[in-house]
């Protein structure tokens, strides 16, 4: 959306990026450095999060952004951290799915009839009502 001027951006992506459109680097090698990069950045957060207690919106940023790299990273069996990350991060995601077919389900019975039974005399005085309402919307 936004021109970039080369000689503004020196980031490593930005050049990743130039070169795989000007198609001078191996795809491989390209996933490979992005491959890099992530391990990276999840050392550099674990440290910033375990070494420094940062306040407000910016803590909560570098947390998600961890949670959701150790999702990304190659196995740490050793990190007890890295652990509890991955399966929470997954649990709460099917967590999400199996609550949201829940729910659905739950409401689907509740509009069709299904989850609530009712007594003989209860449908009766159900009926009963709906005619009577019927009868005042008629004569009006």
């Amino acid at each position: 959306i936004f021109p970039l001027n080369d000689h503004l951006v020196s980031n490593s992506s930005y050049t990743l990026l130039q070169s795989a459109k000007q198609g001078c680097e191996d795809p491989e090698k390209l996933l490979t450095e992005i491959h890099n990069m992530r391990e990276e950045l999840y050392d550099k957060v674990s440290h910033v999060e375990r070494t420094y207690d940062i306040p407000g919106r910016a803590g909560k940023n570098i947390s998600r952004l961890r949670d959701e790299l150790a999702t990304q990273v190659d196995p740490r069996p050793g990190d007890t951290t890295w652990r509890e990350l991955r399966v929470l991060t997954v649990f709460g995601r099917y967590c999400g799915y199996a609550a949201g077919m829940f729910t659905s389900y739950v409401l689907a019975r509740m509009a069709t009839g299904w989850i609530v039974e009712l007594e003989p005399d209860e449908k009766q005085w159900i009926k009963k009502k709906r005619e009577e309402a019927r009868k005042r919307s008629e004569a009006k």
